[in-house]
């Protein structure tokens, strides 16, 4: 059997973005993306904004941007792609360019 984390909390704002998204299903979507992603209660109040808006039909402007989180022992990593459909692959190439270009030998002392 395996072991499964126990849920955080959600803040009264997370709850309130989600009950006011509207249909069920649209709450059970940012539910599992909040718990999946260890999502803020900021960036739940945009996501939620960004889907009524496309619910009402309505374009969005700009390129079409992909979010990733990664909650780590020692971080929350965010990664954002500037194209809607990401793979592993992707998000792995990015996060591998990121680390050359934190590595000690490009830094320079501040």
């Amino acid at each position: 059997m395996q072991r499964q984390e126990p849920l955080q909390p959600f803040t009264d704002t997370t709850r309130y973005v989600v009950q006011k998204t509207g249909s069920a299903s649209e709450q059970v979507r940012l539910i599992e993306r909040a718990q999946k992603e260890t999502i803020t209660a900021e960036a739940m109040e945009k996501f939620a904004a960004e889907r009524a808006e496309s619910l009402r039909g309505r374009r969005r402007r700009g390129a079409p941007v992909s979010h990733h989180r990664f909650s780590t022992s020692q971080a929350l990593v965010s990664v954002t792609f500037r194209k809607k459909d990401v793979t592993a692959t992707d998000i792995l190439e990015a996060l591998n360019e990121a680390r050359l270009q934190a590595s000690p030998k490009r830094q320079t002392n501040h």
